[in-house]
């Protein structure tokens, strides 16, 4: 299993303006193949926030962002004080 995590700044309180983005793109990505969840995280107060999202495989991950990527990094960078951050990490579960 693999986790994207993408971490963007909208400035403070601006969780209406990420919950938008949010509507928009957590539908597309849970559509994707081998998508197992997305949630949104935020922290309001700093203007932080970012999606979570869980794939089956790495091959998987890497199919979904070459057909989400190119929609919805430029949405975010239009609002964002600063560039996004996208990570993806490998989850490590002894009892999965």
């Amino acid at each position: 299993m693999f986790i994207r995590l993408v971490q963007f700044n909208l400035g403070p309180r601006n969780g209406a303006a990420a919950k938008e983005l949010a509507d928009v793109y957590m539908p597309k990505i849970t559509a994707q193949h081998g998508c197992q969840s997305v949630v949104m995280i935020m922290d309001d107060e700093a203007g932080d926030y970012g999606l979570v999202i869980h794939w089956e495989s790495e091959a998987d991950a890497t199919a979904a962002a070459a057909v989400i990527g190119p929609e919805m990094m430029p949405a975010i960078a239009a609002k964002a004080t600063a560039e996004a951050s996208v990570r993806l990490y490998e989850v490590y579960n002894p009892n999965a």
